[in-house]
């Protein structure tokens, strides 16, 4: 069993400064109430929030300022580790063990959600 990722649960940047939120998409299925995150929920600013400020070095912001925190703005690719023996619509369910990965290098992951234990294989 594990737990799935809904709307509302909490993440982190290892290059971010403070935790945010995902912003799941409403969609026909739900999980107590809150939509059920899937890997394409990797949109930035719609479903991934900043999380503070950046400090990668990665980042052209924080390179000018010479490592210097900036603002953060994901620049995210698509969630990988979602679950394997459940799909929404084709499309794969995030668990709390998903990750994201910003192109500033930055590996996105989940702290908590508000989700019960599901079998997803």
């Amino acid at each position: 069993m594990t737990l799935l990722a809904v709307s509302g649960s909490q993440i982190r940047c290892s290059e971010g400064t403070i935790p945010a939120t995902l912003a799941a998409t409403p969609g026909a299925a739900t999980a107590q109430g809150s939509a059920i995150a899937t890997v394409m929920h990797f949109e930035p600013m719609a479903n991934i929030p900043p999380f503070g400020l950046c400090t990668s070095s990665s980042n052209p912001e924080v390179a000018a300022m010479e490592g210097a925190p900036q603002p953060c703005v994901p620049v995210t690719q698509p969630w990988t580790g979602g679950a394997t023996a459940l799909q929404l619509e084709g499309i794969q369910p995030l668990t709390i063990a998903s990750k994201c990965q910003c192109t500033w290098g930055g590996e996105i992951s989940f702290i908590e959600t508000p989700q019960t234990a599901a079998n997803t294989g």
